[in-house]
């Protein structure tokens, strides 16, 4: 049993929530059918009778999940629900939401959309203090944080998320109140409606539709609401950031039929159509969209350029989430199951491929194969979005860089390996200029790469360096004198970047070679230090290499630092010996070690008998790093 997957991004999840209406669960159940596209791995929904809060959780989609007894055992008239496409934790029904718990304020159940980076250095504090998780995910944390506060549930939970830095649009639910909270930067979406004297709150404007609800408004970022019998309070307690809205729900998450931020979704797709035309014209017969998210900018496509509007890809929507494969193999069978093309329409014609995004490329070279399998004379690929280059860390399942092909070829090099005959990109300013958004209230990063929050430690640090050198003719007694050539490192950041190495040199001394770097950070943190690893490998005639290791912690306070090896390095022999280095930085903030992930790598040799040498140099390996190094000999 297989799961077929499109190569696309994938919102993590989507919220409903209702209070005041005699049949919430059931309410509930249909907003989250209505969001289902936001997340397809599991659902949940909590309702209160206003005594006691009652929890139904599932893997699968909402209408697998939820039969007329799991809706009957949820009474009352006030309810929240979740669907979750997971980018924080892992995939079970454990990480399931809502999360319900009984603490000290009673029983309170919590849903989230959106991603809190730095929830696991959360974690780890609360574990050494004896705290249980059920989950990995990381709104259990803040869970856990509102139980332990000595204020009221709604005053702890705007004490709790002020102290996070992140994407959240959450609900929560208690036997009496149901409380919504929106982060400052305004990253996720979060709508306000009412149906007769019931209020409802959704990540999608579609959620009101199903259920004849009327929209009122978006709930502002930074904005808290509080929904009891009394009726709803509004208050920002939140301390107050630049808006930072994600124009991904415009190119692709949302459903066309919502309001994002107060726009039209349908519109704003029509007029990046209507751009990509002007911007990436083709000489072809016919548009055709790749269903479902494509349609849209084709038909603004399509009306701008004069071309002919087709429906060439026709998608299956009733495959369900799991499909038996054939026993022999067919050909790109996880596109074709589905999509198929019409070939009467495609068959010797110039055709314009619309898409939103191209992520990986596997699904673009797939799909483009098979249209000219098709007959199709030329293919043209427009996508209805810039080259999108960077990861997200604000609730959008994204790969890491290394994965995203815009992040690692040029737009020619895409064209040559999906196999089309032109490829173009709609701008990045008129993207949002279709879209109707404030530029300056926007979240661009997965195509700039700038963040507009510090993310994760894991995710935005770098500086594990590794310099590779070939050792040779180093003689083995002590020079006269030291020589050294230093190697000049330039970090040239797109972020906010704590560490910057400014030098390496191998310096030779009377007990062996020393290397020396010397840094600088500019992270808030109270000491900083590097653990540094050295390994040298020397061939063996005939038998496995010899590795000498050296590592150890270096720790000062904040600053510029220069960091020398304590131990010197040796050599048994010479010619061909190499020499690996790694520099980790570790920091110290309130107590908690965070450790920084590698990043980049940087291969040159040493030749002389004292200096390190340019042979070959260039960078390698390149994962994740949110910047750019030049290296000067």
């Amino acid at each position: 049993m297989t799961e077929p997957e499109l190569d696309k991004l994938h919102e993590e999840c989507g919220v409903f929530g209702i209070f005041g209406h005699p049949d919430a669960a059931r309410m509930t159940y249909l907003g989250l059918y209505a969001l289902q596209h936001r997340g397809q791995e599991s659902c949940g929904i909590v309702a209160s009778d206003a005594n006691e809060l009652r929890l139904e959780r599932a893997m699968g989609h909402v209408s697998e999940a939820f039969n007329q007894s799991h809706l009957d055992r949820l009474r009352g008239a006030s309810a929240i629900g979740h669907v979750r496409y997971s980018t924080a934790g892992d995939v079970s029904i454990l990480e399931a939401q809502p999360f319900l718990v009984n603490c000290q304020h009673g029983q309170i159940a919590v849903c989230h959309n959106g991603n809190l980076p730095f929830a696991k250095e959360e974690r780890l504090r609360l574990e050494r203090s004896g705290a249980i998780f059920s989950s990995t995910s990381d709104t259990e944390v803040v869970l856990h944080g509102v139980a332990r506060s000595a204020s009221s549930i709604r005053d702890a939970i705007p004490e709790v998320l002020s102290q996070t830095e992140g994407a959240f649009s959450m609900l929560f639910l208690t036997p009496r109140e149901l409380i919504a909270i929106r982060d400052s930067r305004g990253f996720r979406p979060l709508a306000l409606g009412r149906l007769g004297d019931a209020w409802v709150i959704a990540s999608e404007t579609c959620a009101f539709d199903l259920i004849d609800a009327q929209y009122v408004r978006d709930v502002e970022p930074g904005e808290m609401l509080v929904i009891d019998e009394d009726g709803l309070r509004s208050s920002h307690p939140l301390p107050k950031q630049k808006h930072s809205m994600c124009l991904f729900e415009h190119v692709y998450f949302a459903r066309p039929d919502s309001l994002i931020y107060g726009k039209s979704i349908n519109q704003s797709r029509h007029k990046m159509g209507r751009r990509l035309a002007i911007e990436q014209p083709a000489d072809a017969d016919i548009v055709c969209p790749v269903p479902d998210s494509g349609v849209a900018a084709s038909i603004g496509y399509a009306a701008e350029s004069g071309l002919s509007f087709r429906f060439g890809l026709v998608r299956n929507h009733y495959i369900g989430r799991t499909f038996i494969e054939p026993r022999q193999s067919i050909r790109s069978f996880g596109v074709r199951i589905k999509l198929n093309p019409v070939r009467d329409l495609i068959k010797g014609r110039r055709v314009v491929l619309i898409d939103d995004s191209i992520v990986r490329g596997t699904t673009s070279k797939k799909i483009v194969a098979m249209v000219r399998d098709a007959g199709a004379k030329e293919i043209h690929v427009r996508i209805s979005c810039p080259p999108t280059i960077s990861p997200c860390y604000y609730g959008v399942d994204t790969p890491n860089k290394s994965e995203l092909i815009a992040a690692n070829m040029s737009v020619e090099e895409i064209r040559d390996f999906i196999g089309a005959d032109s490829l173009g990109y709609l701008s990045l300013e008129g993207m949002i200029e279709a879209s109707g958004m404030n530029a300056n209230e926007s979240c661009v990063a997965c195509w700039n790469g700038q963040y507009p929050t510090r993310i994760t430690r894991d995710a935005e640090t770098t500086t594990i360096l590794i310099l590779i050198g070939t050792v040779s003719a180093l003689a083995q007694q002590a020079p006269k004198k030291t020589q050294t050539k230093e190697i000049a490192v330039e970090v040239i950041p797109v972020i906010e970047f704590p560490l910057t190495l400014h030098e390496a040199a191998l310096v030779r001394s009377e007990k062996g070679y020393a290397l020396k770097c010397r840094f600088s950070s500019n992270a808030d943190v109270t000491l900083i230090g590097i653990r540094y690893s050295l390994t040298v490998i020397e061939p063996v005639t005939g038998a496995r290499p010899l590795t000498t290791r050296i590592e150890g912690l270096e720790i000062a306070p904040y600053g510029s630092k220069t960091l020398t090896f304590p131990t010197p390095i040796r050599f048994r022999r010479t010619d061909g010996s190499r020499l690996v280095l790694m520099l980790e930085q570790v920091v110290s903030k309130e107590s908690i070690w965070e450790v920084i992930k590698a990043k980049d790598v940087l291969e040159g040799y040493v030749q002389g008998d004292y200096s390190i040498q340019p042979h070959v140099l260039r960078v390698a390996n390149q994962v994740d790093a949110p910047f750019q190094t030049r290296v000067i000999f």
